[in-house]
């Protein structure tokens, strides 16, 4: 089901999911503009060598890039003042960034394996089954929460965390 709508200032909002009609519009109905700061601009000051942002998407209380990287695919980076999660099921090993507590984790992602039967022969293959590293963690003074996810190491995804830095944007510094 589908609820679109536009409100008094112009913007247009669609909501969409299996609810019922009388919940999407109570839930249409309780959406309130939220004012609150922008978050800081930050920067990933270590990247993997081959590294190149693919796309990024920013809210104010939420920051959203997508990077590639040759050979590996790529990684997400998000940070945020809500609260983030992988929804990932693998088991959680505490780790430090910068001396504050994280959690990684590391899926490997389903194995499809396909078999080809031609007369009396059978060939199969296997595909997929790359692994997917997550790290998230919160910076203890600003209470921001980071999540790092992609086909990287976890001493790789440590490194990068601990060289998050907040771009200067002011001109001539």
């Amino acid at each position: 089901n589908d609820l679109v709508w536009e409100n008094k200032q112009g913007n247009l909002f669609w909501l969409s999911g299996s609810l019922d009609q009388a919940t999407m519009e109570k839930i249409a109905g309780s959406v309130a503009e939220v004012k609150s700061e922008p978050l800081p601009e930050y920067a990933l000051t270590i990247l993997p060598a081959g590294a190149s942002l693919f796309s990024r998407g920013a809210l104010p209380e939420v920051v959203k890039e997508q990077w590639s990287v040759e050979g590996s695919g790529g990684f997400s980076w998000t940070y945020s003042t809500l609260p983030l999660h992988t929804g990932g099921t693998g088991a959680v090993e505490p780790v430090k960034v910068n001396g504050s507590e994280a959690r990684f984790w590391q899926e490997k992602t389903q194995v499809l394996t396909v078999v080809a039967k031609t007369g009396d022969s059978e060939t199969s293959a296997t595909l997929g089954g790359s692994t997917c590293s997550s790290l998230l963690w919160t910076d203890p003074e600003t209470k921001i929460n980071f999540l790092l996810q992609g086909n990287l190491d976890r001493d790789v995804l440590i490194f990068m965390a601990e060289h998050v830095g907040v771009k200067n944007t002011e001109a001539g510094k």
